[in-house]
């Protein structure tokens, strides 16, 4: 017999976590299921000041952040110049941003969502679902387990995958198609302390650069699809090689 929810919320990141929080809130049965295995890497490690209203709002406690992730004090960019621009959150009210570890992060929403009484499946597939008269019928896969729940409400939150909308048909419309490229590299320069985001403009599009709270350095090249800076960016020496000339 299928288990019966309110809501089910296929993605853990921070917008299902969110969802699945007010929704619970709101006296709902709900379960977020996610894919990812714990410890996965994850892009997306710069958090503006102001989320911390979000995640307040959310229920994290004010220190929340300060064990596992490291102050982000401001940008640092260079568009059609040599010359670096500053922007630092020393005037923001929220105080200063964060470069996150992300799968920290995202574990520690799902703990937080765990604890407001969303049921949380980590390393779970959904694999199956129909539309059954007002409700739907979900199939989950974890392991070698394999179970069915019947919701009010299903909610795709996978992001750019959009495993439900794209299994309903539904025509993705995109607004930019530009590619990122990412490396990560293990520090070079003792007693690194850097906590600004570096960009720098290209020709061929943009470089970003940050610290994370491993000490490595992430590096990721973003560029329109098509071009040749594109076909060269996807092996590891090309990629190389377009870095060295920034």
């Amino acid at each position: 017999m299928a288990s019966l929810v309110n809501a089910l919320i296929v993605g853990g990141g921070p917008a299902g976590v969110a969802a699945a929080i007010i929704l619970q809130r709101q006296g709902m049965a709900v379960t977020l299921v996610d894919q990812r295995q714990p410890g996965e890497f994850q892009v997306g490690e710069g958090l503006i000041p102001a989320g911390r209203r979000i995640l307040t709002e959310l229920g994290a406690p004010a220190d929340w952040l300060e064990a596992k992730h490291l102050p982000s004090m401001g940008n640092a960019s260079a568009w059609g110049s040599a010359e670096l621009a500053t922007m630092d959150f020393i005037r923001s009210v929220d105080g200063h941003g964060w470069h996150l570890d992300r799968a920290a992060f995202d574990a520690d929403l799902r703990a937080l969502a765990a604890q407001a009484g969303v049921q949380v499946l980590i390393g779970t597939r959904m694999h199956a679902f129909e539309r059954d008269g007002a409700q739907w019928r979900v199939n989950l896969e974890q392991g070698d387990r394999r179970w069915q729940v019947q919701a009010d409400w299903l909610l795709d939150a996978t992001g750019r995958p959009h495993v439900v909308a794209r299994r309903l048909g539904q025509k993705r419309m995109h607004l930019d198609a530009q590619l990122g490229f990412y490396q990560l590299f293990a520090p070079q320069v003792a007693g690194d302390a850097d906590a600004l985001s570096l960009i720098e403009a290209v020709p061929e599009g943009w470089w970003y650069s940050a610290r994370l709270p491993s000490g490595q350095r992430i590096v990721v090249f973003f560029t329109d699809p098509g071009t040749p800076a594109a076909t060269q960016a996807q092996d590891r020496m090309g990629y190389l090689q377009l870095l060295m000339e920034t």
